[in-house]
């Protein structure tokens, strides 16, 4: 298990875990970001900056601060 901010571009993860803020975690639902949702990660900015994320056709960025606290297992693809 590895956060969200570990995912090196290209790769995909599975959601295991979300934040413990319920506000943020129906809103990042909204976009797609579940539990057991498959995540892209398209780009990283540098200095920590927000990442580019890819849930089925939906693309989105969310802060490097909030990706840490995403738990999820990478994927072999």
């Amino acid at each position: 298990m590895i956060n969200l901010s570990q995912i090196p571009e290209g790769k995909i993860g599975l959601v295991l875990n979300l934040t413990t803020n319920e506000f943020l975690n129906n809103r990042l639902a909204a976009l797609g970001l579940k539990k057991k949702a498959a995540v892209k990660v398209l780009r990283k900015a540098k200095f920590n900056g927000p990442i580019h994320l890819q849930i089925g056709a939906t693309e989105f960025m969310i802060r490097n601060n909030i990706a840490n606290v995403i738990h999820v297992e990478l994927l072999r693809k």
